[in-house]
């Protein structure tokens, strides 16, 4: 390795000196218990946060005062007369439409004012299986005398997939909800306890840091970044890299696996892990794959390796037998209780999938890195998977494969 030359030396201890750098240290190092315990992109946390704040009778001391700027700031009524202490607040509203069972996130429902608010929340996932199309459904069968209002939020305020729901549901993002949590937090700190408070000014920033485009910080770090750029660059050339380490333990991991099959054409890429089972070899539909290069596989099982995350995808791209995509594709579907929700990866639809899972590994997995213990982590859901949700995927598959090579319709 060469040694640094005296300038370099000099770019680091200005660097190292810089006033704002330590105010972005402090900035980054505020105690912060949801993304002290990994939770801060969990999509269930957030839902019952909201389902806290927005129930008049829960212990936050706010009645429903957060309940009516929600709804104020997100629906266009004019409810003059509705002070919302009467509303109640439900998490996973259970139904059935067309056979088929569906959990609504959150739904809000006003007896008195025959008023109700559904709202699908999503966090780092998308919509699938029409599922909002059934849960208007099922509301209006339910409570066809009510006012109704649909929200689909999301952190960057996405639309309903369906051109005709985006007539119905109305797209909010959390920008809004942290506004309203900060405006609360500021406007009720000599009401509500000092612990309530102290967790309204987490929240608020969790959001800020792990959902939203934290401003402050990204110009600060812009700021210094201009300022220090050498000294930046120089010590980016030397940092460790953390996805080509859970590359290597994912390439042991798998291998030590009975029947999976670690897909080495595509090895190079740090990011995708890619395996398959070694009975799905057995099908003349399994190699004709036409857009991963000379990786000729249909489908695959992909771990996606992100700065501050671990995925697990189900992945299947274009081929001649489309009518085994397809089917593959429609089996899944239905399959909410093994995969989660369906992503085009691109335009032309040549290369679809499912994720299994995310969060095997975290943003606190990396920032705080431990290779043992990511080891552990990787190992330890592996297991639960090989034993769980993978025999019934693979199997799937199969059923697929078999079906369209007895029916010789490719």
């Amino acid at each position: 390795m060469e040694p640094a030359e005296p300038e370099q030396y000099a770019a680091l201890e200005r660097f190292d000196q810089d006033p704002d750098l330590a105010e972005l240290e402090r900035l980054l190092a505020e105690f912060n218990l949801f993304r002290l315990l990994g939770l801060g992109s969990a999509e269930e946390t957030h839902s019952r946060i909201l389902a806290w704040l927005l129930n008049p009778r829960e212990n936050h001391r706010l009645g429903a005062a957060f309940l009516n700027r929600f709804l104020a700031a997100t629906t266009d009524l004019d409810r003059p007369d509705a002070d919302g202490s009467a509303a109640q607040v439900q998490r996973e509203w259970q139904h059935t439409v067309d056979g088929q069972p569906g959990r609504l996130d959150l739904l809000i429902r006003d007896e008195e004012q025959r008023f109700l608010c559904a709202i699908e929340n999503k966090v780092y996932s998308g919509e699938h299986s029409g599922q909002l199309t059934r849960y208007r459904r099922a509301l209006e069968n339910r409570y066809p005398d009510f006012t109704r209002r649909y929200l689909f939020l999301s952190p960057w305020g996405i639309l309903a997939q369906d051109a005709e729901e985006r007539k119905h549901w109305q797209s909010v993002d959390y920008n809004l909800i942290c506004q309203l949590v900060e405006e609360t937090a500021q406007d009720f700190a000599d009401t509500i306890s000092a612990e309530a408070l102290a967790f309204l000014r987490q929240y608020a920033n969790v959001l800020r840091r792990d959902i939203l485009d934290d401003v402050e910080v990204r110009d600060l770090a812009r700021t210094i970044y201009e300022r220090h750029s050498a000294a930046i660059d120089l010590i980016n050339r030397h940092k460790p890299d953390y996805q080509m380490e859970v590359k290597a333990i994912l390439s042991e991991v798998i291998q030590e696996q009975e029947g999976w099959e670690l897909e080495r054409v595509m090895l190079n890429q740090k990011d995708r892990h890619r395996f398959f089972p070694v009975e799905w070899r057995d099908f003349e539909a399994f190699p004709t794959g036409k857009r991963w290069g000379q990786c000729q596989a249909m489908v695959l099982f992909e771990f996606y390796t992100l700065p501050d995350s671990l995925e697990l995808h189900l992945c299947y791209c274009s081929t001649e037998w489309e009518s085994v995509r397809a089917a593959i594709d429609t089996r899944f579907r239905a399959f909410d209780n093994l995969v989660h929700w369906r992503r085009e990866y691109e335009h032309d639809r040549h290369y679809l999938g499912f994720t299994i899972a995310k969060g095997i590994l975290n943003s606190s997995d990396f920032e705080s890195w431990d290779a043992e213990a990511a080891r552990a982590k990787i190992e330890a859901y592996v297991s639960a998977f090989a034993q769980n949700q993978y025999p019934q995927i693979r199997d799937a598959v199969i059923e697929c494969f078999k079906e369209f090579e007895v029916s010789g319709q490719p």
